[in-house]
């Protein structure tokens, strides 16, 4: 795991500072550590800490608030908007901004099926001028939700390079939507390593690619697998889909060098049809000899917040110990941010008072994600991203959606608007990344006031559905994958910022 170059004692010294000023405690990490129930957003030094979505008057993510919606229409291209006063975009700054509206279709509203340029915005009377069609048709009318999206997050824009990995370079790759598990550099060779396997498939093996620069990459071994269903024939913890029949190979999340170890962290399906947490080692990430540990190292419960399934580790290193973030799924299907903590990377407890985050809220209202896809740790500090999406409105029951009814719980709907109807919602299963910092240690966390500041390209063919899978961050490279609604699959993509 590479540590991120914009840390720096300035960077701590801020940080030490901002949470003093909010009475921030640091808290032991002992047995009797007390947990603080202060999870309210702040703001906080971050290589990515722009607003991405701006949906409402308050424009805070956090909840559902005022929505911002059409005034008037002054012309085609003209429109009148309720905007705040204290509006975060304005006619100087808006040139990564695009504006997304809906479509109207029942249970679906996320405010990006249509899509418009911005060619200005004029705070002094609320009028947008919308530019070039990008996705949908038309323009947005009189009473219609408007929603305003951020295609460069903190500079972050689309390479030229398209995707970086195809499926088909490897022959035995079931489908063509894939997903990165690790990335990892190897000293010894000066090249990275990317671990990469099948997605919304039951067919998952795990190949591997290099590169000298994170942006070209070629095949290793003639594009022969690194991992089959079959090596994991003698574990405990892995081999199968949750069907418990169909042969499947664990997901692979996490990699880790530790004296002249690689540490190989996956997640697969037990023979009790539940997700496990286990390990793979090796002296060498592409020759091996790899050792499939039989038993996992971390499993669910019998009760509690992981009761159901134990997935998608994430590993930093903190001082003379390791974090170890996970995804766990109590009885009802909630997820949540789990963690544990070892001194060898074999052996791992439990935090006892997990989880570490788990309040479902505004643009995390929904209870299927709290996936890590990123983690670091620097002086006390741990920083954790996180997926989420918006509660939708056939969550609540299956019987809604059949039935084309309102849900029966309507807490899914803005107390602060007169109108409840179905179109309400917003921001419908589009999974989007924020960032969460923690200072006693990795203990406690409290999200980012402009949560989520990761999000897909609407605009872009690629990634036009949602963000999902991992993320790779080096210097000013972001690796990252999303799924395209166009061509109905996961492909790994790459930002630049200059």
């Amino acid at each position: 795991m590479q540590p991120y170059k914009f840390i720096s004692s300035f960077f701590a010294l801020s940080i030490f500072l901002f949470f003093s000023q909010c009475n921030h405690q640091p808290q032991n990490t002992n047995s009797a550590l007390t947990i603080s129930n202060d999870t309210s957003a702040v703001s906080f030094p971050f290589f990515l800490s722009e607003k991405t979505m701006i949906v409402n008057e308050e424009q805070d993510n956090e909840l559902e608030g005022h929505y911002l919606k059409v005034l008037n229409s002054i012309n085609d291209s003209t429109i009148q908007i309720n905007l705040p006063k204290n509006f975060y975009l304005n006619q100087r700054d808006h040139s990564s901004w695009i504006s997304g509206w809906h479509t109207g279709n029942a249970y679906y509203d996320a405010g990006n099926e249509n899509l418009r340029e911005i060619i200005s915005i004029d705070n002094s009377n609320n009028q947008v001028v919308l530019g070039k069609l990008l996705r949908g048709n038309g323009y947005p009318q009189k009473n219609q939700r408007v929603v305003f999206w951020n295609r460069s997050p903190s500079g972050f824009k689309n390479s030229e390079a398209g995707k970086l990995v195809n499926p088909k370079w490897w022959k035995a790759f079931a489908g063509e939507s894939m997903e990165f598990g690790a990335i990892v550099f190897d000293s010894a060779r000066s090249t990275w390593i990317m671990y990469a396997q099948e997605v919304d498939n039951d067919n998952v093996k795990i190949y591997a690619a290099t590169s000298p620069d994170l942006i070209h990459w070629s095949v290793v071994k003639n594009g022969a697998t690194f991992f089959e269903p079959k090596d994991f024939a003698n574990t405990e913890w892995a081999g199968f889909a949750e069907d418990g029949k169909t042969p499947q190979t664990a997901r692979m999340y996490s990699v880790v060098y530790e004296k002249g170890t690689y540490f190989f962290f996956l997640s697969g399906y037990g023979k009790n049809g539940k997700r496990h947490i286990g390990l793979i080692t090796a002296t060498d990430p592409l020759n091996g000899p790899f050792t499939i540990h039989p038993q996992p190292i971390i499993s669910p419960d019998s009760f509690g917040c992981d009761m159901n399934g134990c997935f998608y580790p994430k590993i930093c290193k903190a001082k003379n110990k390791f974090l170890l973030y996970y995804d766990g799924v109590n009885a009802v299907g909630t997820e949540a941010l789990c963690m544990a903590e070892s001194e060898n990377l074999f052996d791992w407890k439990k935090f006892a008072s997990n989880p570490v985050i788990a309040k479902h809220y505004g643009w995390r209202s929904g209870i299927f994600t709290s996936e890590p896809n990123y983690v670091e740790y620097s002086n006390d500090s741990v920083w954790v991203m996180i997926g989420g999406y918006k509660k939708y409105n056939t969550e609540f029951n299956s019987a809604d959606s059949i039935q084309n009814r309102l849900p029966q719980d309507k807490t899914i709907f803005s107390s602060a608007e007169s109108e409840k109807g179905k179109h309400i919602s917003g921001n419908v299963m589009d999974a989007q990344l924020g960032i969460f910092l923690s200072t006693d240690g990795g203990y406690t966390f409290r999200p980012h006031s402009n949560n989520p500041v990761w999000i897909n390209d609407y605009s872009d063919t690629l990634q036009n559905d949602h963000i999902g899978g991992d993320f790779f961050h080096h210097g000013n490279l972001i690796l990252y994958q999303a799924k395209s609604e166009t061509q109905k699959r996961y492909n790994i993509l790459l930002r630049e910022k200059h």
